[in-house]
C-alpha cells in the first residue's frame, strides 16, 4: 500500500472485526476521502471523489460486480457482500478506467475473501446491537489434506426497528418516516452463504468460489410524506473459478477467471392515499394497512452476468520495469416483469415491460498495458515514472423500448489513459504526482428505464454516450522520525459529456402520476475537487492517536445559470465563465480524530469522534428531493417558498474496547454516547442513536 501512486485505504481483518459492522457501508464509513449514503436500512452506497453508484466500481476477488442494470445515484448493491466474509476491503479513491475500465470514475471497492486455510480451522462470531435488536452470528469452518483445501461459511442477521438519536442540532433534521425515537420501517433480514476449494499443482493455484447473498423486506420509506413505500428483496449470486500461475517464461504471475454472477430483485411498491398530494396517515401508511393502499406494483429484475478476465505481470530489464496487462470481457441478459394492481380488488396484471425491455443483453471488452519504470536509483531512493493505456469497446441491445422508440442497439469504443511520476525514498516517503482517466458507459438503467425511479418519471433516451474525466492528484506518504504517519493528498477532476437528466415529456404529458417526466442526456460539464489528510501516531508504550479531515467541492456547468449556484474558493481557477449549479449530493467536510490504547496481549481501548460539517451547497434536484429538503410531511421548502437549509452537521463520540483470551476475542462498542439525532446528507433514512 505504501509504494502506490494512489490515494487508497486498506481496512484488513483486524479492523473489520474490530468495527462490529453488519454491512459493508458501516465496515468502510469512518474511512478517510470516503462518504456513505443511505436511501433506507439494508442498503448503502459509498461516495467517492464526488461520484455515486455506478460511476465506482466494486471488484470482488477479481471479478467485476457491477452489472448494466445498477441504478444511477445511490443503490443497495454493495451492501450484497457480507464484510463478515472478507479478509481485507481496498479503497483506491480517484479514477482508475486503465485497470478497470468502464464505471471506475470516482474509485474502486476491492472485496478479498477469506482464504483457503493451511490447516483445520473452526470460527465462529455472535453480535447483538441494542439500536435495532440486531441478532447476528457466523459460522466458518475449513480444513487441507496435502494440496487440497477448503472452506464454507454461513452468516444470520436479523434486524429489528430502528431507534434513532433524540438529541437535535439547533437546526433539527426533519423526517416523515420517524415516530418519535423510532424509524417507522420494518426491520429486515439478511443471510449470506460462501464456500471455496482449491487446489495447488506445483507452482499453480486453480480456486473455486461460491458467495450468495438473500435479502429480504427492506423496506424503503424515503418519499412516505407522498404515500410512496417499497419494499426491496435482492437475491445474489457469484460463482467463479481462478487460475493462478508462476511463469510461463517472460510472465512473473499470471491470473485468469470465469465468472457467472446473478442478482434477481424484486420489488413491491405501495401507493397510499394522498388526496392533496401528501400522504392521508403516514403511520397507517408505514404500516402497508390496506385500508390506506390505493394502488400496487411488483418489479422483477433477473440479471445474469457471464465474465472473464486475464492479469499478467512481467518484470523486465533487471526488473526496473514492472508491466501489468490483461484484458476481460463481460455479457449481461436482462430478464424484466412488471404487474400493477389496484383497490379495492387488488388483482395483478402483467404489464407490457418491466423496468427493463425483457431480452435486453449488454456486453464490455476491454484490454489494458500498465508499465512502472525506475528511471533513476540510488540507495533507498527512486525516481519512477508509470503510464498505461485501454481500449474498450461496450454495446446493448433492447428490444421493444416503447412503441416510439422500438428497439435499441448502440456501441461504443475508446480509449482511456494514465501517466506519473513518484518519488520513493525507502519505506519512510512517497511523493506522487499523476493524471488519470474514467470514464462511464452508460447503461441499460439510463437508454431504457421507463417509469418511476424515486423523485422522477424516467424515460429512455437510446442515444447517450459515455462520460469521461481527468483526474490530476499531488500525494504524499510519509513517516516522520518514526513517531507519525501521515498520507495526504489535493486532486482535481474535469469531466465531459457528464449524464444529467432534462426535462421531457411522454404521450404528451410532463408529469405523470405526480412526477416530472425526465431523460437523460450527454449535457454538462463538470469539475471537483478536494483534499484528504490521514495521520497517525506509531504506538508509544501502546499508546496512539489518530485524526483525518475529507474536503472536496466542485460545480457542474449548465445552459441555465442556477441563482442558488454558491462558488468555491477556486472557482475562479476552474470554472471560468459561464453558468453553473451546484453539483448533487456534494459530500460536507468530514473529520475523524481519536485516541487507542493497546496491550501487548491484545486488549485494547478506543475513544473516537466522527462528524460532518452542515452541507448548505445544494443543486436544483438536491431542493426536489425529500431526502435532503423536506420542510414538512411530504412538502419541500420549495414549495413553501422556502430556501432549504441542507443538512444540519453533526458529531457523534464513540468508545470501543476488545480483550484477547486464547481463541476467544471480545469487542464492545458504545457508538452515539450523545445519543445524537442526525443523518448523512443525501441519506433517506437517520442513522442509529445510542448503541451498544
Amino acid at each position: 500500500a505504501f509504494s502506490v501512486e494512489r490515494s487508497q485505504n486498506v481496512v484488513d481483518d483486524t479492523e473489520i472485526n474490530e468495527s462490529l459492522p453488519t454491512s459493508m457501508t458501516e465496515a468502510l464509513e469512518a474511512e478517510p476521502g470516503v462518504s456513505v449514503q443511505r436511501t433506507n436500512r439494508g442498503a448503502g452506497t459509498l461516495i467517492l471523489r464526488g461520484m455515486v453508484g455506478p460511476e465506482n466500481m466494486i471488484i470482488y476477488d477479481g471479478v467485476r460486480f457491477n452489472q448494466s442494470t445498477f441504478r444511477t445515484g445511490p443503490n443497495q448493491y454493495l451492501d450484497t457482500i457480507d464484510p463478515w466474509g472478507l479478509r481485507r476491503i481496498e479503497v483506491v479513491r480517484g479514477p482508475a478506467g486503465v485497470l478497470y475500465g468502464s464505471g471506475a470514475m470516482g474509485g474502486v471497492v476491492e472485496a478479498h475473501p477469506l482464504a483457503l486455510p493451511e490447516k483445520f480451522e473452526l470460527r465462529s462470531r455472535f453480535l447483538v446491537h441494542s439500536v435495532d435488536d440486531t441478532v447476528a452470528a457466523s459460522a466458518d469452518a475449513g480444513s487441507r489434506v496435502g494440496a487440497v483445501a477448503s472452506r464454507a461459511g454461513v452468516t444470520l442477521r436479523r434486524h429489528g426497528r430502528l431507534r434513532v438519536g433524540t438529541n437535535s442540532s439547533p437546526q433539527p433534521t426533519f423526517a416523515s418516516a420517524v415516530d418519535g425515537k423510532h424509524d417507522l420501517a420494518q426491520g429486515y433480514d439478511d443471510v449470506h452463504l460462501r464456500g471455496g476449494a482449491g487446489v495447488d499443482i506445483g507452482r499453480q493455484r486453480i480456486r473455486a468460489n461460491y458467495v450468495g447473498s438473500r435479502v429480504r423486506d427492506a423496506m424503503r420509506l424515503d418519499a412516505l410524506g407522498r404515500g410512496d413505500v417499497r419494499i426491496y428483496d435482492n437475491d445474489d449470486h457469484l460463482a467463479y473459478v481462478t487460475a493462478e500461475i508462476d511463469g510461463p517464461p517472460g510472465v512473473d504471475d499470471l491470473r485468469a477467471n470465469v465468472s457467472w454472477h446473478r442478482t434477481n430483485e424484486f420489488a413491491e411498491r405501495f401507493q397510499c392515499d394522498a388526496p392533496t398530494g401528501v400522504v392521508g396517515n403516514r403511520f397507517e401508511c408505514a404500516a402497508l394497512d390496506a385500508d390506506r393502499i390505493e394502488r400496487k406494483r411488483r418489479n422483477e429484475d433477473i440479471v445474469d452476468t457471464f465474465g472473464s478476465s486475464i492479469v499478467g505481470t512481467s518484470w523486465l530489464l533487471d526488473d526496473d520495469l514492472r508491466l501489468s496487462w490483461g484484458g476481460d470481457a463481460y455479457f449481461d441478459q436482462v430478464q424484466s416483469t412488471r404487474e400493477d394492481a389496484r383497490a379495492p380488488d387488488f388483482e395483478f396484471e402483467p404489464r407490457d415491460r418491466g423496468n427493463f425491455a425483457d431480452g435486453s443483453t449488454y456486453r464490455t471488452i476491454g484490454a489494458f498495458g500498465l508499465a512502472a519504470y525506475d528511471l533513476w536509483s540510488a540507495d533507498e531512493h527512486t525516481f519512477r515514472v508509470h503510464g498505461g493505456a485501454r481500449l474498450e469497446h461496450f454495446g446493448a441491445d433492447a428490444p421493444n423500448v416503447t412503441e416510439e422508440i422500438g428497439d435499441v442497439s448502440y456501441d461504443f469504443t475508446g480509449p482511456v489513459g494514465s501517466a506519473g511520476v513518484a518519488w520513493l525514498s525507502g519505506t519512510s516517503l512517497n511523493t506522487y504526482l499523476n493524471w488519470n482517466q474514467g470514464y462511464r458507459a452508460p447503461n441499460l438503467q439510463e437508454t431504457t428505464v421507463l417509469g418511476d425511479s424515486g423523485n422522477f418519471y424516467e424515460v429512455p433516451n437510446p442515444d447517450l454516450g459515455p462520460e469521461r474525466s481527468n483526474t490530476f492528484e499531488l500525494g504524499t506518504k510519509a513517516e516522520i522520525a518514526d513517531m507519525l504517519r501521515i498520507e495526504s493528498g489535493v486532486w482535481f477532476a474535469f469531466l465531459t459529456d457528464r449524464i444529467t437528466r432534462e426535462p421531457t415529456s411522454f404521450g404528451g404529458q410532463a408529469e405523470i402520476d405526480g412526477k416530472a417526466v425526465r431523460r437523460r442526456v450527454n449535457r454538462d460539464s463538470a469539475y471537483f475537487y478536494g483534499a484528504d489528510l490521514g495521520a497517525r501516531t506509531i504506538p508509544w508504550n501502546g499508546a496512539s492517536a489518530f485524526a483525518s479531515v475529507s474536503w472536496i467541492d466542485g460545480a457542474v456547468k449548465v445552459e441555465d445559470h442556477d441563482p442558488r449556484f454558491s462558488p468555491g474558493p477556486f472557482h475562479g481557477l476552474f470554472g471560468g465563465g459561464g453558468s453553473y449549479e451546484n453539483p448533487r449530493r456534494l459530500p460536507p467536510v468530514a473529520t475523524t480524530a481519536g485516541a487507542r490504547y493497546e496491550t501487548p496481549h491484545g486488549t485494547y481501548l478506543t475513544f473516537w469522534a466522527v462528524g460532518a460539517a452542515r452541507q448548505r451547497k445544494l443543486s436544483p434536484d438536491d431542493n426536489a428531493d425529500l431526502r435532503i429538503c423536506e420542510a414538512d410531511v411530504g412538502v419541500l421548502h420549495d414549495d413553501l417558498g422556502q430556501q432549504c437549509p441542507g443538512t444540519p452537521g453533526w458529531l457523534t463520540l464513540n468508545a470501543r474496547a476488545g480483550f484477547r483470551f486464547d481463541n476467544l476475542l471480545f469487542d464492545i462498542a458504545a457508538l452515539n454516547l450523545t445519543n445524537t439525532r442526525y443523518r448523512h446528507h443525501g441519506s433517506g433514512v437517520l442513522a442509529p442513536g445510542f448503541d451498544v
